[in-house]
């Protein structure tokens, strides 16, 4: 019975150490348990800051859009302005010795309103006086008629390469009959 009695005391005070390891345990799993939470609303709340901050920064890459699109406004209307400070119209290119497509386009224009070709050079520098402008050189009539004659060219040209695709190319305007009708 002693040895009962002594395995009883030995078995309680094990049961008892058991029992606070036990509590040890349960105290740690509770201090893990709280120090989880806390993290988990730390998680929580840098989530809320990454989002703020997606927007902050989406704010921000429009703004950089709106500073870039403003930017080049900008630059343009200097260049607007900057050009209409320009005295001197430059229709002519020194270097290649050609006048400008524009040049070029404008003559053909005026020849299209009937402006003869010797007045060409003669409008063209009225028009510049009237905006504010001067030009060094205009076209010669020769020059003009020369324009006028690639202009010829070119839209002879651009007529035969369409109607040669076309399978009939009579002009009916003359009441002439075909197969019988009159169309």
């Amino acid at each position: 019975m002693k040895l009962f009695k002594a395995s009883l005391v030995k078995y309680k005070f094990k049961s008892n150490e058991i029992q606070s390891r036990l509590k040890d345990l349960k105290f740690t799993e509770n201090h893990y348990d709280w120090k989880l939470k806390v993290k988990d609303n730390e998680i929580e709340r840098l989530k809320v800051q990454l989002f703020a901050n997606n927007e902050i920064i989406m704010k921000a890459k429009n703004n950089e859009k709106e500073l870039k699109e403003a930017k080049a406004s900008n630059d343009y209307l200097q260049s607007l302005q900057s050009d209409s400070t320009k005295i001197e119209l430059e229709l002519f290119d020194t270097i290649s010795q050609t006048y400008s497509m524009a040049t070029v386009e404008c003559v053909m224009n005026l020849t299209d309103l009937k402006v003869p070709s010797e007045k060409v050079g003669e409008v063209i520098r009225t028009v510049a006086l009237l905006c504010g402008k001067t030009v060094s050189r205009v076209p010669a009539p020769s020059t003009v008629n020369r324009f006028v004659d690639s202009k010829i060219a070119l839209a002879h040209k651009h007529i035969a390469s369409k109607v040669t695709k076309e399978m009939e190319t009579t002009l009916y305007t003359d009441e002439t009959r075909k197969f019988g009708k009159c169309v």
